[in-house]
C-alpha cells in the first residue's frame, strides 16, 4: 500500500514539475506534419475550381477549402492541437474578400485552450528545462504541452521556414516546391535533362528501331535493352512539360504526371540494368545453366515483374505522404548498385582468367571486345549511380533545405543523364548501325572506333 501511495505521489509531483516538453513538442510536430499531408492529399483530389474563389490551401495552421468571395469560411479546429479533445466542436473562421484573397487575419478563439494560466506563463526556455523520464512522463505529456503551448504560439514552435505567418495567401504552384530561393541544384538537374530531350530521345528510339530490325537474330538481353530504351525515351520527353509547367501552366496535375515519370526513372533504370547484368553474369560464369534458361518466357516474366514494381513505386511516389518512402529508393539504389558492380567485376575477372588459362598473352578478339564492353558499362554505372548512392544514405547529415534543394537534385541529375549515355554507349559498341553511314558513326563514336581499329574487326552480337 505504501508503495502504491509513493508511486501516486511521484506521479503527481512529476506532473507539477516545470519540465521541457521536448518529447511532446516532437509529438506535436509529427501530428502537424500528418495533418498537413492529409490536407494536401484532400485538396489535390478535386480539380481547381472555376471562377473567382479564394484558393484552397494549408496555411500552416488549418486546412482551408475553396472559399467564395465576400463570404466567411469556417473549418473545424485542427486535430493536431494537444487540447483538441476540449475544442473538437470549435471552428476557425476566415474571410474571403471580393477579389478572391484570404483576409490577413482569422478567428481562432474557439480553438484556443481554456487554461487561464496561459497568458501568465513565460515562453519556454529549453536551456533551463530537463526531459521528464519518470514513469508518469507519458501520462503528463499532454498536460505539459497544453500548459506550455497555446494556439498563438503553436506556429512559432512548428518547424516552418516562413516569414509570412499563417495568413499568407496561396502562391502559384512551383516545381521548385520550397526551393524558390535555392534553385541552383534544380536548374542543374533540368539542364542535364534538356540533353535527354535533344540527344536521348532520338538515341533511344534508334536503339528500339535496331532491336526491332534484328528481332530475327536477337541476343538474350535484347528484351531488357528494349524495355530500358522505351522507359528512357518516355522519361526524356518530360523536361518540356516541366519547363512549361514552371513558367506557364503552374498546374499541380501536370507536376503529378512529371512526378510519376521520375518514379519510372528511379526504378526502371536500376532494375532493368540489373536484369542485363544478371543475363551476362549467368552467360559468362554459368554457361551450361545459361543454355537451360534461354527460352524467352523467363525474360518476359522478369520484365513483367520489373514493370509491376516500377508502376507501383511510381504511383506511391505520385500520391506521396507515405512514411519513410525515400528510404525505399535509397535501399533500391544501394542494392542495385552493389549487384551491378559485383556482377560486372565478376565478368571481367572471369574473362581475364580464361585468357590467362589459354597460355596466351593476347586475349581472343571476341573476348577482348566483350571485356571492353563490360568495362565501359561498369564505368557508366559508377558515373551515373555512385553520386546518389554516396549522398542519399547520409540525409540526416544535411539540413532539410540543403538536402532537398541541393543534394537530391544533383544526385538525381547524374542518374537522369543516363537516359542519354546508355543508348549512346550501346550504339557506339555496334560495328554497323542501321540508318547511319559509316562516316556518321565514326564521327559520333571516334574514341571507341580508334580503339577498335587496333584489332581485327569481328562481327559479333552486342554483349
Amino acid at each position: 500500500m505504501s508503495r502504491l501511495f509513493l508511486f501516486a505521489a511521484m506521479l503527481i509531483v512529476s506532473c507539477s514539475i516545470e519540465v521541457s516538453p521536448a518529447d511532446s513538442l516532437d509529438k506535436l510536430k509529427e501530428s502537424w506534419k500528418l495533418y498537413m499531408d492529409e490536407c494536401e492529399r484532400n485538396n489535390s483530389r478535386d480539380p481547381p475550381s472555376a471562377g473567382l474563389v479564394c484558393n484552397r490551401l494549408f496555411d500552416n495552421y488549418a486546412c482551408w477549402p475553396d472559399g467564395l468571395p465576400n463570404a466567411t469560411v469556417s473549418v473545424t479546429c485542427p486535430w493536431y492541437l494537444p487540447w483538441h479533445n476540449k475544442v473538437h466542436h470549435g471552428m476557425v473562421y476566415q474571410e474571403c474578400d471580393a477579389s478572391g484573397q484570404w483576409a490577413t487575419m482569422k478567428n481562432t478563439s474557439e480553438c484556443d485552450s481554456n487554461d487561464q494560466s496561459l497568458g501568465k506563463r513565460p515562453r519556454l526556455n529549453k536551456a533551463h528545462l530537463q526531459k521528464n523520464k519518470a514513469n508518469g512522463g507519458s501520462f503528463c505529456s499532454d498536460k505539459i504541452m497544453e500548459r506550455n503551448v497555446s494556439s498563438t504560439t503553436v506556429q512559432t514552435l512548428l518547424p516552418l521556414n516562413t516569414t509570412a505567418g499563417t495568413n499568407a495567401t496561396a502562391e502559384p504552384f512551383s516545381v521548385f516546391d520550397g526551393c524558390d530561393h535555392q534553385v541552383e541544384g534544380i536548374l542543374f538537374d533540368l539542364t542535364l535533362q534538356s540533353i535527354n530531350v535533344i540527344v536521348g530521345i532520338p538515341a533511344n528510339l534508334l536503339v528500339i528501331a535496331i532491336l526491332i530490325r534484328n528481332r530475327k537474330e536477337p541476343t538474350t538481353s535484347d528484351i531488357f535493352l528494349g524495355c530500358l530504351a522505351f522507359m528512357d525515351a518516355y522519361f526524356s520527353a518530360t523536361p518540356p512539360l516541366t519547363f512549361l509547367n514552371l513558367y506557364y501552366w503552374q498546374s499541380k496535375e501536370v507536376w503529378l504526371a512529371v512526378k510519376f515519370s521520375y518514379g519510372v526513372k528511379d526504378t526502371s533504370g536500376p532494375l532493368f540494368l540489373s536484369c542485363i547484368c544478371l543475363d551476362r553474369f549467368v552467360a559468362v560464369i554459368f554457361p551450361v545453366r545459361f543454355g537451360q534458361f534461354k527460352p524467352i518466357i523467363y525474360r518476359l516474366s522478369l520484365s513483367l515483374l520489373v514493370f509491376c514494381l516500377t508502376f507501383a513505386y511510381s504511383a506511391a511516389k505520385t500520391v506521396g505522404g507515405l512514411p519513410n518512402f525515400e528510404k525505399v529508393f535509397t535501399g533500391e539504389m544501394l542494392a542495385a548498385f552493389t549487384w551491378m558492380v559485383l556482377c560486372n567485376v565478376s565478368i571481367l575477372w572471369a574473362l581475364k582468367k580464361s585468357s590467362r588459362a589459354g597460355g596466351k598473352d593476347e586475349m581472343h578478339p571476341m573476348k577482348k571486345k566483350a571485356f571492353k564492353t563490360v568495362l565501359s558499362i561498369l564505368c557508366i554505372i559508377v558515373f551515373n549511380y555512385l553520386p546518389p548512392v554516396a549522398l542519399f544514405p547520409f540525409e540526416d547529415v544535411y539540413s532539410p533545405d540543403v538536402f532537398r534543394c541541393y543534394v537530391q537534385p544533383v544526385g538525381f541529375a547524374f542518374l537522369n543523364i543516363s537516359s542519354t549515355i546508355q543508348p549512346l554507349i550501346y550504339l557506339c559498341r555496334l560495328d554497323k548501325v542501321p540508318f547511319f553511314s559509316d562516316t556518321c558513326l565514326k564521327n559520333c563514336c571516334i574514341c571507341v572506333n580508334a580503339k577498335n581499329n587496333k584489332t581485327p574487326a569481328t562481327q559479333i552480337p552486342p554483349v
